[in-house]
């Protein structure tokens, strides 16, 4: 996870915006990295969990990808 240099916190707008930005995701960059079978994905993302519940915090390993998302759903 160390790669994944870049992070946007996002906040729960209200209805599933997390299921559009992983398709959006998806489009632009590929499946998602996992550690059990996509270790070359590009992105990722985690609920905030109790801390910052109705969040998602989106991780990018490219700076370009990480604005273009900002701009999108920020």
């Amino acid at each position: 996870m160390k790669e994944f240099t870049y992070t946007i916190t996002v906040p729960k707008f209200g209805g599933d915006n997390h299921a559009s930005q992983t398709v959006w995701c998806e489009q632009k960059f590929g499946k998602r990295w996992s550690v059990i079978d996509n270790r070359d994905g590009l992105w990722c993302c985690f609920w905030g969990g109790r801390s910052i519940p109705g969040s998602y915090s989106w991780h990018f390993k490219n700076e370009q990808d990480a604005l273009l998302f900002s701009l999108t759903w920020l």
